[in-house]
């Protein structure tokens, strides 16, 4: 037997537990949507877990972005990103959703003027619930400016899916 505590990650209305039966599943009331729970789940013998949590449409692909590797064999090959070269990255995606991705597709983006995406959409195809799936080719692409000062430039991936007749996204 398990103990389940969830609370909102401002504590504005208490504490909500349930306990596992044998089948270790336990039923409770969760709110809506997008919104971040703080989890903690512990047992007779286990050190507890506590993380944040957000909650989610459960009858949905929910994509995670799980994996990347930077290819700069157009620049130095050192494998870091340097002023002057241009850069590709492979993604991998895993669905911990309870549905098929369909056609699921990723695009990149940035607002850095120093930073510009030659290649900024890559396709995964159909990603199954609790499978993951790389990018297929083309890589995502860009070229950072050769008077770049070296500094951390964000870029940014957002994944989407269809789900039977729903578009996504599904970030």
């Amino acid at each position: 037997m398990g103990l389940l505590v969830w609370t909102r990650s401002d504590f504005s209305d208490g504490r909500h537990d349930g306990r596992t039966g044998p089948s270790a599943v336990v039923d409770l009331s969760i709110p809506s949507e997008g919104e971040r729970l703080v989890l903690t789940v512990t047992g007779p013998g286990f050190h507890p877990y506590e993380g944040d949590v957000e909650v989610v449409e459960p009858n949905r692909p929910y994509l995670l972005l799980t994996d990347f590797w930077i290819n700069d064999a157009e620049g130095n090959g050192d494998g870091v990103v340097n002023p002057g070269e241009t850069v590709g990255m492979d993604i991998t995606l895993f669905n911990a959703g309870s549905m098929e991705g369909v056609r699921t597709e990723g695009i990149l983006s940035t607002e850095n003027p120093r930073i510009t995406i030659l290649e900024d959409g890559a396709e995964f195809g159909d990603i199954p619930a609790g499978e993951a799936r790389f990018s297929l080719p083309p890589p995502f692409r860009w070229r950072i400016d050769a008077s770049s000062p070296g500094e951390i430039a964000p870029i940014s991936p957002s994944f989407g899916a269809k789900k039977g007749d729903r578009a996504g996204p599904w970030s």
